[in-house]
């Protein structure tokens, strides 16, 4: 018989989901709170938790490991149900809950990647080698998991298999199989540090936008910073009229934006304010495109902290303005794009 386990730390309470929230109108402010070893009633217990509560994208998991096998299995489940996973620790505040830094270990890291979005600090995911004793190596021992009425089964023989189903795994989450080689030279744990969680896109933000660069455009150049996948953009730049213009990839189509910008208590750019008239809503190149004027722009505003693009509109609409735009290169990249405008 051959028994696979990825857990390095003592046995904790098994895994429960719980629905979490504090105060505040925001996306952030409720989530599923993942916390306890990881089994392989876990899965059922997910299951039910999903058929008897409300779906929520944002699941917080805290766990010292547990089972290698019913670790993949929910973390499958995560990305059948489009989960946005984060490592984070529930705490019980009054009538609310609040988060404080957490851990998911050996096989919580590997749920953890089934997260559709995912994202975790420096020294909060730990990875080891997986372990197996073995007995009767020439019978291959089936595990079976009951996935919601769906029957999971895995037959695993040797070593040499589980590492097969680990990296399969490992490369249809999305995740660098480099990670799955960094675990299997490790004894000890050894937690992930913010170049590790990138390197190997154990951490992946699609929507995050990356640092500001400059792309040649005919004669001149503009500023741009773009997701991690491609998908969405953000432009400065001067046309013939020499005035400076922020383009940004819409998040609804052009006529959900304008409708919802009409509600706007205010907008402002480079922490500049501009009107509603000064935003124009376009579709260029099967996209919808939000393009904002920016006569009143200050070079001197343009500063290493400061909000690119604010829109201050009714919490039904706020998700079609939520550019969560980096900063990182902004200052030189747009001050060289500017000078288009001289």
């Amino acid at each position: 018989m051959l028994f696979v386990a990825a857990s390095s730390a003592a046995p904790a309470a098994p895994m429960t989901f719980q629905y979490s929230g504090k105060q505040g109108n925001c996306d952030e402010c409720e989530w599923i709170a993942a916390d306890g070893e990881i089994t392989f009633d876990t899965l059922n217990q997910f299951n039910k938790y999903l058929q008897s509560n409300p779906r929520i994208p944002h699941l917080y998991i805290n766990s010292p490991g547990g089972d290698l096998i019913a670790g993949v299995e929910l973390g499958k489940l995560f990305r059948a149900n489009h989960m946005m996973v984060e490592v984070h620790r529930t705490l019980k505040s009054g009538d609310f809950n609040d988060i404080a830094k957490g851990a998911c270990v050996s096989a919580c890291s590997y749920a953890f990647l089934g997260g559709e979005t995912r994202n975790a600090d420096s020294q909060e995911i730990g990875i080891h080698q997986f372990s197996s004793s073995v007995a009767n190596l020439g019978t291959p021992l089936t595990v079976t998991a009951n996935n919601g009425g769906q029957d999971a089964k895995m037959v695993l023989s040797t070593t040499q298999t589980t590492t097969s189903y680990l990296i399969e795994y490992v490369v249809n989450m999305g995740v660098d199989p480099h990670f799955l080689s960094r675990a299997s030279s490790l004894k000890d744990v050894y937690y992930l540090e913010k170049p590790d969680l990138d390197l190997y896109k154990v951490r992946w933000q699609p929507k995050e936008f990356l640092p500001w660069g400059i792309r040649v455009s005919g004669a001149g150049i503009y500023a741009l910073s773009e997701t991690r996948d491609n998908t969405l953009a953000a432009t400065v730049f001067c046309r013939a009229d020499r005035i400076p213009r922020l383009r940004l990839t819409g998040l609804a189509d052009a006529k959900t934006l304008k409708d919802a910008m009409a509600d706007a208590f205010g907008i402002t750019a480079f922490g500049t304010p501009v009107s509603k008239s000064a935003v124009e809503y376009l579709t260029v190149g099967g996209k919808s495109v939000l393009e904002v004027r920016l006569d009143k722009l200050n070079q001197a505003s343009i500063r290493p902290n400061v909000k690119i693009f604010d829109a201050d509109v009714p919490h039904v609409s706020r998700s079609y303005f939520e550019y969560k735009l980096s900063n990182d290169g902004v200052v030189a990249n747009v001050a060289a794009a500017l000078k288009n405008c001289i």
